[in-house]
Formats: structure tokens, sequence, C-alpha cells
């Protein structure tokens, strides 16, 4: 028994897609554990989906432990808050019960995670949890795409989604590399931009880590014209 109880709450950080990108401390968890909380998405259709489920499969993990909740996918948060507290409830009855209880999440439990609203809650009902790291999907991209991310003394702006063309503009004038995240968020602002600005370089990230990852230095003939998912980045920095 280490210094964290078997029985504490473990927010357990996924990677950002292939099954093989997840830590030894991950898998352990996963095994170790009673019961594994994950994200479920439903399209207008009916269609569900999970990425998380996906990736805790491949792992041949006892299906038993599964609990799967609904997150409804929208611009009002309202059903969404009340899914992740609902999630929460059940995490502090297990934990009172001496379960343990993995919360899973896609990329990095603590980086632009929305798992810290579950944390978030357990937190103000005075139940213990703990995170366990793991690979984000920039680093992951970076690495498939055979970038040194980051040199010597460059900067780096971490961008979530809510780009302008001010904040673009100002950080590469400054020198800074810019990382666009939840790039679906603000596809016309990135678009915008690039086609404004042809003195700047970009790689584009989709789905990476998955059977349909694609990845793209082509802003003409790729980048301008392909819809952006929910699962998409960008790099950009000077020419």
């Amino acid at each position: 028994m280490n210094a964290h109880s078997r029985f504490d709450v473990q927010f357990v950080s996924l990677g950002p897609g292939h099954p093989d990108l997840i830590t030894l401390a991950a898998l352990k968890a996963l095994l170790q554990c009673d019961h594994i909380y994950y994200p479920v998405t439903v399209s207008p259709s009916g269609k569900k989906t999970s990425r998380a489920e996906e990736i805790i499969l491949a792992h041949d993990i006892d299906t038993t432990k599964l609990r799967p909740y609904t997150l409804p996918m929208s611009k009002d948060r309202s059903e969404a808050m009340r899914a992740y507290e609902d999630v929460a409830t059940q995490c502090l009855a297990d934990y009172r019960e001496g379960l343990s209880v993995v919360v899973a999440a896609e990329g990095d439990a603590g980086f632009y995670s929305s798992t810290h609203c579950i944390s978030d809650a357990l937190l103000c009902k005075g139940c213990p949890f703990r995170y366990i790291p793991g690979v984000p999907a920039f680093i992951a991209g970076g690495a498939h795409a055979g970038l040194s991310i980051t040199r010597l003394d460059e900067e780096l702006q971490i961008i979530p989604g809510n780009a302008t063309t001010e904040k673009l503009g100002d950080a590469l004038t400054e020198g800074r590399k810019v990382l666009i995240m939840k790039l679906s968020r603000c596809e016309k602002v990135v678009k915008d931009f690039l086609e404004m600005n042809k003195d700047v370089a970009a790689v584009y990230f989709e789905n990476v880590g998955t059977p349909d990852e694609f990845i793209s230095t082509g802003i003409e003939e790729d980048i301008l014209p392909r819809p952006f998912p929910y699962f998409s980045m960008m790099w950009l920095w000077p020419k």
C-alpha cells in the first residue's frame, strides 16, 4: 500500500487516442479498480460513441467495471454540468463503500479536460482524489509529425478555442509559436487569419493517435478547404 490508498478516486489519463499511449500507472489503475466512469456522447441520430471506451476495451479490462455516463454536447453546458455532478455523487458513494474508482479522461486529465468539473465537485464534497498524468494530444501530434515543438528559448502560447486575429497576430509578431486547441470553436477566425497572413507556417492535426489521424502542412490545398472536427488542433509560427 503506497501513500495513496487504493480506495482513492483516481482521474486516469488515457492519452490522445492510440491504446499504446497510456502510462503503466494508468493501466494499473484501470486493471485494479472496481468501477470506471467514462463519457459517452450521443449524435443527433442517436449513435453513441466513446473514444475513452475504445481505449479501455483495447486493454482487455473487465467490462463489469464499466460505468459509462452520457455527456451532452451543447453550447448550453447546464445538462453537462448535471452529468458531471451525478458522476461525482456516484464516485463519492463508491468511495464511502470502500470501492476503488477511476474517472477516465481522454488526453491528459489535467489539461483542458472537462473532468475538472467532477474533481471540483469531489473537492467540495470532501472526497479525496488524485490525478494520473498522461500524454496530451499536442505532444503526440508533435511526435507523429516529427516536430521539435519548442527549441532553446522559444516560447509557446496555447489558445483554447477562443482565438482572435489579434491574439494570433500579437503572438506571432512577438516570436511565439502558437498552439490552437479546440479548433472547431474558432474555425472561421483561424482560416481568415491564414488567408490574410501568407508569412505564417501551419501544421494541422486531426484525430491524433487514431486510425483516422490526419496531419498536413498544406494550407491552401488541405487546411482551408477542410472542416475542423472536434478533435483537431493547429500549430502556427512565423515562416
